[in-house]
């Protein structure tokens, strides 16, 4: 649900890494560049740092997906380049729902054939009850089984077409789905009719139902490369899955005032050419630690205009559309994967329930951009994050 394609989070400064001088030939890592050449005041250092990036095309989740490590010469950057791609491609087949794939039991799997027993992998059976378990934590804000009305609102939005060119222009069929086409799918969402038997590994639903693992599958992901990339002995890596997404973390504290600076995206803004609202980029500088997730929802991309009405894709359980409470809501937390599930929920609630929700919960802070553009925090955000506001 929450694939951003504005830059969502921005980095602003990279990291300042230096390390000992070592003559070690650079084997398997001929695809990294001496740290040294990412800024110029690097360029009479005589560290062998080396920076690696990587990127992933929209093959995988339907995004870009970038990483970039800080390593020593000695560090086999391939063998990591292999395991991340690997954990992102494994994740992202499980959980697509609109594709099968050979020797893979998914989400497209199960939604052709709902009432069918699917075994499946012990990995999709840990996302299918995280996510149940989180329903009820979200008051179902958050939900798996909204496929048949997520399916709908879809097959609307991809009917009409954004001008790429000319802001604000649409062509095709440009229209909202009726309260009554919506409520159809109503008996085909309660999640209390998924089985799971977590002996045989199998899953089990009733008639109609579509499990949907949009707002969910990515966070997982990232949490899983997280737990990769901190049991590493490299210097740091910072993780953009999709932009709505950021993880940065290292061994070694070795940036400059051992900070990442981030900032979230103005949803105001656009970069479609005639947009007017290009006056800034972004309204939040945050500054964040080793071990954080940034995580963002927002209405600003996923969307389309019927008349005059704007309709973007993260859709209210209860109601069935597209709720305008805010226009985006930044989370820093510490575990990808909640954070993912909490940031569906949290967009969908007043800026007042969110605040008091996100209060409650520990490791959690929160940056929310109003419908008028108010900016509020939750009790830590500004002192413990914010460094400034683009005012």
């Amino acid at each position: 649900m929450k694939k951003i394609f504005l830059t969502t989070l921005i980095l602003i400064t990279s990291f300042i890494l230096v390390g000992c001088k070592k003559e070690v030939p650079n084997v398997n890592n001929s695809e990294c560049n001496n740290i040294f050449e990412l800024s110029q005041e690097f360029k009479d250092s005589s560290s062998s740092m080396l920076y690696c990036d990587f990127n992933w095309t929209s093959d995988y989740f339907d995004t870009v997906i970038n990483l970039r490590i800080f390593i020593d010469p000695q560090v086999d950057s391939k063998e990591i380049e292999t395991k991340v791609e690997e954990t992102i491609k494994y994740y992202h087949e499980i959980s697509d729902k609109y594709n099968p794939y050979d020797g893979v039991t998914n989400i497209y799997t199960m939604n052709q054939n709902p009432t069918d027993t699917h075994t499946v992998d012990d990995e999709l059976i840990n996302i299918i009850e995280l996510s149940l378990y989180h329903e009820e934590n979200t008051s179902n804000l958050f939900s798996i089984s909204l496929g048949p009305v997520l399916e709908i609102w879809h097959d609307y939005r991809e009917a009409c077409i954004p001008d790429p060119f000319e802001y604000n222009s649409w062509s095709g069929i440009c229209e909202k789905p009726s309260q009554d086409e919506l409520n159809v799918t109503v008996p085909y969402m309660d999640s209390t009719n998924i089985t799971i038997d977590d002996v045989n590994k199998t899953v089990t639903m009733t008639e109609n139902m579509k499990l949907d693992l949009g707002a969910v599958s990515k966070g997982y992901m990232s949490q899983k490369l997280k737990e990769y990339l901190d049991s590493l002995d490299i210097s740091g890596y910072l993780l953009n899955a999709g932009t709505s997404i950021v993880l940065v973390g290292g061994q070694y504290g070795l940036r400059d005032s051992g900070v990442f600076n981030v900032v979230a995206t103005d949803p105001t803004y656009s970069l479609k050419i005639g947009s007017p609202n290009t006056s800034k980029s972004w309204y939040a500088w945050l500054e964040i630690m080793d071990g954080d997730v940034i995580i963002t929802s927002g209405d600003y991309d996923r969307f389309y205009m019927a008349g005059e009405e704007y309709l973007h894709h993260i859709i209210d359980p209860n109601t069935l559309q597209p709720e305008r409470n805010l226009r985006a809501v930044t989370l820093v937390t510490d575990d990808a994967a909640l954070g993912d599930i909490y940031s569906t929920a949290i967009f969908l609630m007043t800026v007042e329930e969110g605040i008091a929700f996100v209060n409650l919960i520990p490791n959690l802070e929160a940056i929310w951009y109003g419908m008028d553009g108010t900016i509020s925090y939750s009790d830590n955000l500004e002192s413990e994050y914010l460094r400034t506001l683009n005012e």
